[in-house]
């Protein structure tokens, strides 16, 4: 009884895991992000460039090949695409990369979570004008 010895018997016949037992348990693994892709828009647009689906393709193996990733698409706009407008757009821009993957590779669309963002800059290499997708792993 090597390991046993750590486990608890009761009344009903079953093996229950004592304190000591459970804290000997690793906790969860913690996703690993992989490199962010950053797919470009034009201005005013969501509409996905050949460049943009060939990025996600690649994106679309990983997932297939890891059941349990999960993906993080942020879509941005810049100020100037409009104040409303802008939030709206980058919306559009997430659920453009989003249902790519979803209707063209069949990836899960629970597996995927969306948002938008307005930015001057600093994310999109061309001043707010892309979606950021980042896809978790887990250990």
């Amino acid at each position: 009884m090597r390991n046993l010895t750590r486990l608890l018997v009761v009344a009903c016949g079953c093996v229950v895991p004592t304190a000591a037992a459970l804290a000997q348990v690793p906790p969860a693994p913690t996703p690993r992000p992989l490199e962010a892709v950053t797919i470009d828009f034009t201005p005013g647009s969501a509409r996905l460039s050949n460049i943009a689906k060939a990025k996600l393709d690649e994106v679309a193996l990983v997932m297939k090949q890891e059941p349990d990733a999960r993906a993080q698409v942020i879509g941005y706009a810049a100020p100037n695409e409009g104040s409303e407008a802008a939030q709206q757009l980058a919306e559009r821009r997430a659920s453009a990369v989003k249902n790519y993957l979803v209707t063209r590779h069949g990836i899960d669309p629970s597996r995927i979570t969306t948002s938008g963002n307005v930015s001057s800059g600093g994310v999109c290499a061309d001043g707010g004008r892309c979606a950021v997708l980042t896809v978790l792993v887990p250990q």
